[in-house]
This record gives structure tokens, C-alpha cells and sequence, in this order.
């Protein structure tokens, strides 16, 4: 579970840093962290099927706030330069 929150912090700025010239490693790390979010939003959703509470919020809610706060922060320092 750290590494999906972990991956939805940084996985948006990967990717941002991957779209430039030869930079296919920053762009691989990226879609495997974000991927690895995704997932994680996934089983969320299952748990939530199964009544799970607390692991929807651990595994849905604090990742998709990371992800969205990540993409944010991305785009907002890409922009700068």
C-alpha cells in the first residue's frame, strides 16, 4: 500500500519528465507507479463491494487524492519551465 501512495505522489512527475527527449526510463517508472495506483483504486473498490471501510479510503481515497494532488504539482511545475 505505501508504494501506491508512494506512486500517486510521483508517478505524474515521472511521466511529465518522461515526455521529453530521451527520457523512456522516466516514462516507464511513471506508467508503473501511476499503474500501480490505479490498481491499488481497484481493490478499493472491491473492498467497498465487501463492506470494508477502512481499507476503501486506504487503498481508493488516499490514492486518488495523491494521484490528483501529484498531477496537479506536476503540471503546475512543468508549466514553469
Amino acid at each position: 500500500m505505501a508504494f501506491s501512495w508512494i506512486g500517486a505522489a510521483i508517478g505524474p512527475s515521472f511521466l511529465l519528465i518522461g515526455l521529453g527527449a530521451d527520457r523512456t526510463a522516466h516514462l516507464v517508472v511513471g506508467i508503473f507507479l501511476s499503474g500501480l495506483a490505479l490498481l491499488s483504486i481497484g481493490d478499493g473498490i472491491k473492498a467497498l463491494k465487501h463492506d470494508v471501510i477502512s481499507n476503501f479510503i486506504a487503498y481508493t481515497v488516499v490514492p486518488a487524492s495523491l494521484l490528483i494532488a501529484g498531477s496537479f504539482f506536476a503540471w503546475i511545475g512543468g508549466s514553469g519551465s
